[in-house]
């Protein structure tokens, strides 16, 4: 926390320098990365002009220190929350010279617009697209892609997944969860897999973009549809079971049915969010293994579990 304090005020002190105090002090740069962080120094300007602005007119050095510090926190989240939605180790460094005469001339065509000069015309450029890791078939006419920070989307349904790992941490393939911890009804959805998987996901105990996976904050279980590609009365609906990936089910059983850019998978049961309504103490589960859908896992047991997420 301190060292994230320190970098964030460090950024943040660079807009109250000239430009040649600026120059060569490195700034995360790849397109969309360096655009989000200017951003956010653009806003964290803004705030701090505008607060010292206001304390020139009545000063009050108790006051005008309590704007700067929101200013800086607004900044902290806004800046954090773009390295998390575009992966810090996929950003290089530049400069930040560039910006910081792009700066000046914006305060030169505002102090010029403030006299009865036209604001200038800005020029578009493109963005290039970002390349992503991994693009391959889904098998029912669309593609999953790999984003390159640790999720998959399917642009049949739309929906982004978590890749699993080897690593220790939440993403671990070989972690177990149960789905309630209350032996009796109504078997609420309060077990480890949403106490601890998804409330890590989704930045407990704070609750904001800069912890959540990914950069997002409404990372769920799947419903058995999602999941196994079919509902429990048998129609086909696009999951990400896969009975045709290789070694996927008899006579060997020797590897998951489910696509590899998926990440390592257990071939083994994975919760569902679907409780089975015949049985209310029970959820609908997929074997991994056999593409087996069944609605007999007692929601108190352990399984596995896969995030996902609805794309936007």
């Amino acid at each position: 926390r301190a060292m994230r304090n320190l970098s964030t005020v460090a950024l943040a002190a660079l807009l109250l320098l000239p430009t040649s105090a600026r120059s060569g002090v490195p700034l995360k740069a790849t397109p969309a990365c360096r655009s989000a962080v200017e951003v956010a120094l653009s806003g964290y300007a803004a705030c701090d002009m505008t607060a010292r602005s206001k304390d020139s007119r009545r000063p009050d050095a108790v006051k005008l220190a309590g704007e700067l510090e929101k200013c800086r926190v607004k900044f902290e989240g806004k800046f954090f929350s773009a390295l998390g939605r575009n992966g810090s180790g996929n950003c290089t460094t530049e400069t930040s010279t560039a910006f910081g005469t792009y700066l000046d001339g914006c305060v030169v065509a505002a102090s010029e617009a403030a006299g009865g000069a036209a604001l200038p015309t800005p020029t578009p450029t493109a963005t290039p697209t970002p390349t992503p890791c991994a693009v391959v078939s889904n098998g029912k006419g669309g593609t999953y892609t790999d984003n390159c920070n640790g999720t998959v989307t399917d642009s049949t349904t739309g929906l982004v997944w978590e890749k699993k790992t080897g690593a220790v941490g939440v993403h671990n393939v070989d972690n177990i969860y149960t789905w309630s911890t209350v032996g009796a009804s109504p078997w609420p959805f309060d077990g480890t897999a949403a106490t601890v998987f998804l409330a890590t996901l989704n930045g407990a105990p704070y609750e904001f973009s800069p912890l959540c996976f990914a950069g997002f904050c409404d990372w769920r279980l799947p419903t058995i549809e999602e999941l196994s590609g079919r509902s429990s009365d048998g129609y086909a609906t696009g999951g990400i079971l896969d009975l045709t990936a290789p070694g996927c089910g008899p006579p060997n059983y020797s590897a998951p049915c489910i696509n590899a850019i998926f990440g390592p998978t257990v071939s083994s049961i994975y919760w569902s969010s679907s409780t089975y309504q015949s049985s209310p103490d029970r959820a609908w589960l997929v074997g991994f293994d056999d593409g087996y859908v069944s609605g007999y896992g007692a929601k108190t047991g352990n399984g596995f579990v896969r995030a996902v997420r609805s794309g936007s």
